[in-house]
């Protein structure tokens, strides 16, 4: 009787450990498979982390490059995206107001990758689409730290391709120009009603002449004295009005019967 109860008990402790090892055995396996699958998942976690960070700073980078434009009247050269935060050297930037941005420019200027923005004020091809004066490239080059989205192209022309984990911006200043074309013929429109208000006082002959200027209108300030781009009205003669002489800031229309290129004219 005892030796079979002996043997009983070993036979369920035999039971018993194979079980444990068994559910030791699946365990494992289902650990395994959790962690396989949520490895892939971390990682898709942290790239759509860095995409959006990534994002966040090319948009206040897009701000910063339009504010740089509505006071230089250009973007900035390619490959100086820090003019947004730091005056460059020279003549040209000499109605520079910035910083337009704040912040520390070792960050602002990269990716969440830590890699340098691509930043060209060039001619890029894309179709029948070309970026130059009025617009610009902003591109992070992705996780895998290559700009596969931009081949360069004879210099200075580039050509988008459509590939690879790059992230792009095509900055347009147009909204900034249609705002600074509309000022300035406001302005303009607001010196000629003026003008024409008190012919008594101001005449054409005495703009012709010289011997007046807009600073002689009455109830005019300085303020209405020049364009959006910070250039002075001219008289035009042969016409009996101010003009602008636009954003390429050229006077294409001096001596002639019509307004030419890109000038202003008002009323």
């Amino acid at each position: 009787m005892i030796s079979m109860d002996f043997e009983l008990k070993n036979d369920l402790k035999n039971i018993s450990n194979g079980f444990s090892l068994m559910e030791m055995m699946i365990s494992l396996a289902v650990f395994s498979l959790m962690i396989g699958m949520a490895v892939p998942l971390s990682k898709q976690v942290m790239t759509f982390r860095e995409v959006t960070a990534t994002r966040e700073k090319m948009q206040s980078l897009e701000k910063g490059l339009t504010l740089y434009y509505t006071d230089m009247g250009v973007f900035p050269p390619s490959g100086q995206l820090n003019a947004v935060l730091e005056k460059p050297v020279g003549a040209a930037f000499a109605r520079w107001n910035g910083p337009y941005l704040s912040g520390n420019p070792d960050s602002l200027l990269m990716d969440a990758w830590g890699t340098a923005f691509v930043y060209a004020n060039v001619p890029i091809i894309n179709g029948q689409a070309s970026i130059g004066n009025n617009r610009c490239l902003l591109l992070s080059a992705g996780g895998n730290r290559t700009a596969e989205w931009l081949t360069a192209g004879i210099p200075p022309n580039y050509t988008l391709i459509g590939s690879g984990d790059d992230q792009f911006a095509i900055v347009s200043s147009v909204s900034v120009q249609n705002q600074q074309l509309q000022e300035t013929r406001d302005r303009l429109n607001v010196v000629m009603k003026q003008l024409i208000a008190n012919r008594a006082t101001v005449t054409f002959t005495d703009l012709d002449t010289g011997a007046k200027n807009i600073a002689n209108i009455p109830d005019l300030g300085t303020f209405f004295n020049h364009d959006q781009w910070g250039n002075n009205f001219v008289w035009h003669k042969q016409l009996n009005l101010f003009y602008s002489r636009g954003p390429n800031l050229l006077d294409e229309s001096s001596g002639g019967n019509v307004l030419a290129g890109d000038d202003i004219g008002g009323l």
